[in-house]
């Protein structure tokens, strides 16, 4: 007697073929979700650290906040340092180590290399001016300081720092009034699952921020740029 040969005809082949191609299309979306998702949280991780080192310096500078590198200016408080000076004085770099870890200041998922080409500024973070101001001169003749933590109202609600856009990111300054003039500084949405990054809607996606207490989260990109939480005074107060 013969054996009669087993095996797969090319028609079943084909079949088994085409369920794992189903699978994959299915799956690709979801593994690359899952793989923006752990950026996103390596990030956050990233602000909390930077928003750790804060704390530390404003205990150690009576509660007043460093500059907030802003560019051309220089100022030795500035948070960050830039390219041309030694990294490792800036004023956070110090709260992190002997020496600068450029890892701590970059979004993993933001290609620096894309950065604004006038004066690129190879990281992702900026501060927010109305609390780390810049050293401009009063009409009083004195360089306006930066203001104190105990200026700050509700600073559990205010933004600190944002994971910026990468295409507006050109120094370690954020001013999130500037969004209505000149469409700059803004709250990235890379995170967002959106196929690339959406500048000039102030209402897509969300984005990575850092309070003023030191705390992180993944927020609106519009909350970031409503008064209640970008402004260091609001609601304003009234005179007793």
């Amino acid at each position: 007697m013969r054996t009669k040969a087993t095996g797969f005809t090319l028609v079943e082949l084909l079949v088994v073929i085409g369920i794992i191609a189903v699978l994959i299309a299915i799956l690709l979306p979801s593994l690359s979700r899952a793989r923006e998702s752990a950026r996103r949280i390596q990030c956050l991780s990233n602000m909390r650290q930077l928003g750790t080192a804060m704390v530390m310096y404003l205990g150690e500078n009576k509660g007043s906040f460093p500059r907030p590198a802003a560019r051309a200016e220089g100022q030795p408080e500035d948070w960050i340092y830039s390219e041309g000076r030694n990294l490792d004085e800036g004023r956070l770099s110090r709260q992190l180590g002997k020496h600068f870890n450029a890892d701590v200041h970059r979004c993993p998922s933001d290609n620096v290399e894309v950065h604004p080409e006038n004066n690129r500024f190879p990281y992702s973070y900026s501060i927010n001016e109305g609390m780390c101001r810049r050293a401009i001169t009063l009409a009083s003749g004195e360089i306006q300081s930066t203001l104190k933590i105990t200026q700050v109202v509700h600073p559990a609600e205010k933004i600190l720092m944002i994971d910026e856009g990468t295409d507006s990111i050109d120094d370690g300054c954020w001013r999130p009034d500037a969004w209505a003039a000149d469409k700059v500084n803004v709250l990235s949405n890379r995170h967002s699952n959106l196929k690339r990054e959406v500048r000039k809607d102030p209402n897509a996606g969300w984005g990575n921020v850092l309070f003023a207490d030191g705390h992180g989260d993944t927020i609106e990109r519009k909350l970031s740029l409503t008064a209640k939480f970008y402004d260091p005074r609001w609601p304003k107060l009234p005179t007793p």
